[in-house]
């Protein structure tokens, strides 16, 4: 397998550093923010504009499904396991621009929302 093949397979999925991620933010203005913790988590603190689909429910998948597919997903958890995961569904089912951030929300440097 070549390396665009292998960047680009379902399979693979990009993690993005905090700065990279910010920097998708700014510059994929329809992207899809996409915390994947869980609502009590996501209470106590969150990048401004995520939408909450909770790894954990038993609707994630049918949740994930309704997204537009063409869009690109930036996707949070709190470390960044559940958010690597997450990015696999969603390449799985057919979303191709899918980033995880690196480290998840703990190692986030941007403006957060706290409470």
């Amino acid at each position: 397998m070549n390396l665009f093949n292998f960047l680009f397979s379902s399979e693979s999925v990009n993690s993005l550093s905090t700065e990279e991620f910010q920097e998708m933010i700014a510059n994929e203005k329809d992207a899809l923010l996409i915390d994947v913790r869980t609502q009590q988590e996501n209470k106590q603190i969150r990048i401004p504009n995520s939408i909450l689909i909770d790894y954990y429910s038993s609707n994630f998948s049918s949740e994930i499904e309704k997204l537009d597919r063409s869009k690109t997903c930036l996707i949070y958890c709190k470390h960044g396991q559940r958010s690597y995961q997450a990015c696999r569904e969603f390449k799985q089912i057919g979303f191709n621009k899918v980033f995880n951030l690196d480290g998840g929300i703990v190692a986030w440097k941007g403006n957060v929302i706290k409470g």
